[in-house]
């Protein structure tokens, strides 16, 4: 996305990848951008993200969960961008 700056991959999983990163206009502020394929998902799988999108927006104050900072997708990917811990 135009708005953030990807940097070293973090993790790898069976749908996508985590990488670290910053808001283009705020180097200091470190996020990390979990990226997640749609093509590699089933129907079924998709809205299960969608639910960890909600649930994160949900439980956005509760100290034990990672704060979601922004969400966008495209027609490739869904993009999960949160603090960096």
């Amino acid at each position: 996305d135009e708005h953030y700056v990807k940097g070293k991959l973090l993790g790898e999983g069976y749908f996508g990848k985590v990488y670290a990163g910053h808001p283009i206009n705020c180097p200091d502020e470190k996020v990390a951008i979990k990226v997640i394929n749609k093509q590699e998902m089933q129907r079924h799988e998709l809205h299960l993200h969608l639910n960890e999108v909600e649930m994160l927006k949900v439980c956005a104050d509760h100290p034990s969960v990672l704060k979601l900072v922004d969400y966008f997708e495209d027609a490739a990917y869904i993009h999960l961008v949160t603090e960096q811990v």
